[in-house]
């Protein structure tokens, strides 16, 4: 057994090593997307401040994609600013392109970065590619909680 703070409770390790599915809030700087009939899904398996993510967003015919820099919520607030991998696939070209994704304490998925992004403006409906039908965005890594 060991001390599962999110239950506040003595659970078996087994329940503890599980993965948790959630669903992200995904924003835009100046207007939000929608995915419509995209899908977008998050997993998460904490162990003590430890928390492994991944988010899968994919874009549907009716997904619209807001305006400005793109951010994504996350399970559980990270305590420090860090950096995550993440992958940009552009499914009518079949390029894939990675990035980085910038955690902040309390923010989540702050900024989404492409490799050529000096400004550090972040992706957005039409960086790095324009965004259509069948992409997907894929962001996964590991932080620490308070």
């Amino acid at each position: 057994y060991g001390y599962d703070s999110g239950a506040a409770a003595w659970v078996p390790i087994a329940s503890m090593r599980a993965w948790q599915s959630f669903t992200p809030t995904w924003t835009g700087s100046v207007s939000n997307p929608v995915i419509g009939n995209g899908s977008l899904s998050g997993f998460y398996l904490q162990v003590g401040k430890t928390v492994r993510f991944r988010l899968i967003v994919t874009m549907g015919s009716t997904t619209t994609y807001g305006s400005g820099a793109w951010g994504l919520t996350l399970p559980i607030a990270p305590s420090d600013s860090q950096a995550v991998a993440c992958v940009y696939v552009d499914s009518s070209a079949s390029t894939r392109c990675a990035g980085t994704a910038w955690l902040t304490n309390g923010s989540g998925i702050f900024r989404m970065l492409p490799p050529t992004d000096a400004a550090s403006a972040g992706i957005s409906p039409t960086v790095p590619f324009t965004w259509a039908n069948g992409d997907q965005l894929i962001i996964s890594g590991t932080y620490e909680t308070p």
